[in-house]
């Protein structure tokens, strides 16, 4: 009885880490995922450039009424 409880034991013990390292890879890819669609949606729109220069909105506006 006590070699199958120590056995079952190990075995839920193991399964818990598992579990626990499979949603941390799961929280860091998503994390990560997260981090590339920003950089990807800051490189299209034009990025922090758009907060430091202003100058660039007018040129666009310019652009659309011409």
């Amino acid at each position: 009885m006590d070699t199958w409880k120590i056995i079952i034991i190990t075995l839920a013990a193991i399964i818990t880490i598992l579990a626990l390292g499979a949603l941390l890879w799961l929280c860091i890819t998503l994390l990560v995922f997260y981090l590339v669609m920003l950089n990807i949606d800051v490189v299209f729109t034009g990025g922090p450039w758009r907060l430091t220069a202003p100058s660039t909105r007018p040129r666009r506006r310019r652009v659309k009424s011409q």
